[in-house]
């Protein structure tokens, strides 16, 4: 069992921003609160670096945030054109399908054949010898 630490001196306008912290404060130890410190002093002295790179990968973000808004708010603006492509696909989708069917309507077709060797194996009565 860990010796109670002595109550710490905290300035009455910090009382607010611990609150809730007080048992974690009375179960770690001396030894915890200078490793985490310690720690806290060698990340703010880190490579400045560490700075610009942050920088500019925060910039494309936003550069892309840029793009993408400005894409999605001409769609909103314009609905017509949203109307129009919408249309179009439908069409094309249409299409498709009709091509599709050309393809596997005939009975000597590909997909018939497979399907065909499949239901005769699963469905089949077999003869007892």
């Amino acid at each position: 069992m860990k010796p109670k630490r002595p109550n710490l001196k905290i300035p009455s306008d910090k009382l607010k921003d611990i609150k809730g912290f007080e048992e974690m404060l009375d179960i770690m130890d001396d030894d915890d609160i200078k490793k985490m410190t310690k720690r806290g002093n060698e990340e703010r002295r880190s490579d400045p670096n560490d700075l610009s790179e942050f920088l500019s990968t925060e910039e494309e973000r936003l550069k892309k945030l840029d793009q993408f808004f400005k894409q999605k708010i001409q769609n909103i603006t314009k609905p017509e054109l949203v109307a129009s492509l919408i249309a179009t696909q439908k069409k094309e989708l249409d299409r498709t399908k009709a091509e599709l069917l050309i393809q596997v309507t005939p009975l000597d077709s590909v997909p018939n054949m497979y399907l065909s060797k499949l239901f005769n194996s699963a469905f089949s009565i077999k003869k007892k010898e």
